[in-house]
């Protein structure tokens, strides 16, 4: 189902030790996302106001307090004679009779308190405690930043969509020399992004169990990567649990009430030449399903080798091993290998 998403967000602020000797930032922002599965609409305004207090020329205390309204909605979907939900095309048909029902609401007071960390220029650590979402949330990140190499940790808490995530992540995507290795045999995305100068990112949790709910999303993730000489490494882990937000009673529309992620990406690249290099690349990834939904592991890894040939053709050939395991089915390990041209117009 497509979704249409608008963001507004406005701050002003001054630093510590120009003003205060405590830096303060007032800020607000309103975003609202539109699925036409249902008609599923997602509102969030808040405003806060956040202070930053140096204790060392290294090490800040960091906190900030404000107000937020969180609301999820959608319509009931037709239904045939016996009470099942019609599906067409793959998706329930909305029945827009029916009045827009308010599935999540959240207004209350939010806080948060931490620290920040920064040694160098190279080095930034972030960890942060609060309430919000009517619960205890823990967010946090640690990024490093060498000559040819970085390595980021993050660890995150919020209410999204497929939707949502899907942008954040490509929004997410802003270093250089970025290393994006795509799946020969399919054109996918092999699971992440990674880049030597910071700003990589790992897309499979978004692409896994894509869904038209919204959930509370939470998990770390972590990146690795390295360009030395002719040679390029990256490796990407994470996890993830998404508890979804569903009507009660009736109208609920998913099988299971939350899921989990585990993965994991390898990839290496070396290049013989301007006009010849390789890589080889690895993944896994474990999908916890909850309720009769079967749980679903799916590995592989594949290698290509690239040749130039011209300065609009090329050629390629590539093999690999795919594998996929699903509760009370058959693991399946399939053997794939092709060689292509490729002409550039």
């Amino acid at each position: 189902a497509d979704s249409w998403t608008h963001s507004l967000l406005g701050s002003v602020g001054f630093a510590p030790g120009t003003l205060l000797p405590v830096g303060l930032t007032a800020s607000a922002g309103y975003n609202r996302e539109d699925a036409s599965q249902l008609d599923q609409r997602f509102e969030n305004a808040w405003g806060r106001l956040d202070a930053t207090l140096p204790v060392s020329r290294t090490v800040a205390l960091v906190g900030g307090i404000g107000y937020e309204k969180i609301e999820i909605s959608q319509r009931s979907p037709q239904r045939a004679a016996d009470g099942t939900p019609l599906i067409r095309n793959g998706r329930y048909v909305t029945d827009k009779s029916t009045p827009r029902a308010l599935i999540y609401n959240f207004d209350d007071i939010i806080w948060d308190a931490g620290v920040l960390w920064r040694p160098s220029r190279r080095t930034s650590l972030s960890a942060r405690v609060g309430e919000r979402y009517g619960g205890m949330t823990y967010q946090g990140s640690f990024t490093w930043q060498g000559q040819d190499s970085s390595f980021g940790v993050m660890v995150f808490d919020g209410i999204d969509s497929f939707g949502r995530m899907i942008m954040a992540d490509v929004a997410a995507v802003s270093g250089s020399s970025l290393n994006v290795v795509r799946n020969p045999f399919t054109g996918d995305l092999t699971g992440c992004a990674f880049s030597t100068t910071g700003g990589g990112q790992c897309f499979n949790d978004s692409l896994s169990g894509i869904t038209d709910a919204n959930f509370r999303y939470r998990g770390v993730a972590a990146q690795y990567a390295l360009r030395r000489g002719p040679w390029g490494w990256g490796l990407g882990a994470g996890y993830s649990q998404r508890k979804f937000i569903t009507p009660q009673g009736q109208s609920v529309l998913i099988s299971g009430s939350r899921d989990e992620n585990w993965y994991g990406n390898g990839s290496v690249s070396y290049t013989f030449s301007q006009s010849d290099s390789m890589d080889l690349v690895t993944y896994i990834n474990y999908f916890d399903a909850s309720g009769d939904r079967p749980d679903v592991l799916n590995f592989g890894a594949f290698t290509s080798y690239y040749k130039t040939l011209t300065r609009r053709l090329s050629a390629s050939a590539s093999v690999g091993l795919d594998g996929v395991q699903a509760d009370d089915f058959e693991t399946i390990i399939t053997a794939l290998g092709q060689v292509g041209l490729r002409y550039s117009f």
